[in-house]
């Protein structure tokens, strides 16, 4: 055979792929915008769809096609941490949802077997979006890109929850009639929105962007306004928890473990102290009685809200006692409790009991697993030194892992698993995990 031949029998045989491996770079690019769009805009979750979707869905579902197509063109290798957990859930739900029901012989009486369905795809949904960005962010810019878009995201949204709220225009306030003066913003739930504003506080913390101090500090104020005007108890909870976390972390880091234990001590202290001679039964009653709808909604309601969640409890316990070991299916909490004319059907639980309520045993393994998950890469992203570059975009690590403790504390009471933002921190904290460390030569 020829020259030309071989050539021209070459060519044939061998088709060229439609995607040109030299764009790959502009490819990351344009897939990293979008991961920023979806991102920037992860509050923008009303209008909602069926199944829970969302404006922000059309980016993250765009994301989660560019970077797929990004890396089967690139070969590059494909990570998926969180991935184990994820799969035991989506089997639990499966079991639970179509098996569990029919030993108990007794149906669901709303919204079965399709609300079951409905959670394991979300189940995956939220997976995808988390392996997503792992696998496409791949450098410290990068991260810088997530995390800015993030920041001013989180920043954007929150002015016009407050702009909404003070000004009294409904449609940015998320303020519906029957809830008090807690605004939720384009959330639909005030308790997520103000979870989204306390998380991005500590990414706020502990990442570089904005450079600005006096730009970092208003960011801050802002969301903090946001979480006020959501009348939230929890969130405010949770972000206690994950700054005393960080400031102990400081005290051990840089004065050492005598300096925290005499911290320790010290802040036992003063709990005790605060609890024995304040009365905070008559701040709530001040708060009560003010005739300002924000004090009323949030400091003024924290005994009634305490209560409700006991309540809560009590009733998933008596729907535990019920379910059997493969739990009562995926989402199928709400329509028992409604069709028992409990209290507060209308209620979110926790995500511990609705692990195993909904999903059994197998459910309660798979939190196990993610539970260890999360702490084996927490404590590898905290421990160990960084790439300088990543140290550059994310100086301060110890926030992110204070986010992750109020986050676990918020799960104690209601149900977070499914939170966009939830899986984007923990896309977050895989990436430093797998690329910002540096290696130890063998």
């Amino acid at each position: 055979m020829s020259t030309a031949g071989a050539a021209i029998g070459g060519y044939l045989g061998a088709p060229r792929s439609p995607f040109d491996t030299a764009r790959i770079p502009q490819w990351r690019a344009a897939a990293l915008a979008l991961a920023a769009l979806a991102i920037g805009t992860l509050p923008f979750l009303r209008p909602a769809g069926p199944g829970n979707t969302s404006p922000t869905d059309v980016a993250m579902v765009a994301t989660i096609a560019a970077t797929a197509v990004l890396v089967y063109v690139s070969r590059e290798r494909l990570r998926a941490p969180f991935a184990i957990s994820s799969a035991l859930m989506v089997i639990a739900g499966c079991v639970s949802g179509v098996v569990g029901p029919a030993l108990r012989q007794a149906l669901v009486s709303v919204g079965y077997p399709q609300d079951s369905l409905i959670a394991v795809i979300q189940d995956l949904y939220l997976l995808f979006w988390c392996l997503t960005l792992v696998n496409l962010v791949r450098s410290a810019s990068d991260l810088r890109v997530v995390l800015t878009a993030w920041i001013y995201g989180a920043a954007f949204w929150a002015a016009l929850l407050v702009t909404g709220a003070v000004l009294g225009i409904r449609a940015l306030s998320g303020i519906e009639v029957g809830n008090g003066g807690r605004a939720e913003g384009t959330f639909g739930d005030p308790n997520m929105a103000a979870n989204f504003f306390a998380l991005s506080i500590f990414v706020v913390w502990a990442s570089a962007s904005p450079g600005n101090r006096w730009l970092r500090a208003a960011i801050v104020v802002l969301l903090l306004s946001a979480m006020v005007m959501t009348g939230s108890n929890g969130a405010f909870l949770n972000l206690g928890i994950g700054v005393a976390f960080v400031i102990l972390a400081t005290i051990r880091k840089r004065l050492g473990g005598i300096a925290l234990v005499i911290a320790l001590c010290f802040g036992l202290m003063t709990a005790v102290a605060v609890v024995s001679y304040v009365d905070f039964g008559a701040i709530q009653e001040a708060a009560r009685t003010s005739g300002q709808p924000i004090l009323r909604d949030w400091i003024g309601r924290s005994d009634s809200s305490a209560y409700q969640r006991i309540v809560i409890l009590q009733e998933a316990g008596e729907i535990l006692q019920k379910a059997g070991p493969l739990g009562t299916g995926p989402n199928a909490t709400k329509p028992l409790l409604t069709d028992t004319l409990a209290p507060y059907a209308h209620q979110a639980h926790d995500d511990y009991v609705a692990l195993v309520v909904e999903r059994g045993v197998l459910g309660g393994v798979a939190l196990f697993v993610l539970i260890c998950a999360i702490w084996f890469r927490s404590s590898q992203a905290l421990g160990g030194r960084m790439r300088d570059a990543f140290q550059r975009v994310v100086p301060r690590r110890e926030p992110l892992i204070g986010a992750l403790l109020g986050l676990a504390a918020a799960a104690s009471y209601y149900e977070v698993i499914h939170f966009r933002h939830v899986w984007t921190l923990l896309a977050v904290l895989a990436i430093l995990q797998i690329r910002g460390r540096e290696r130890v030569a063998a």
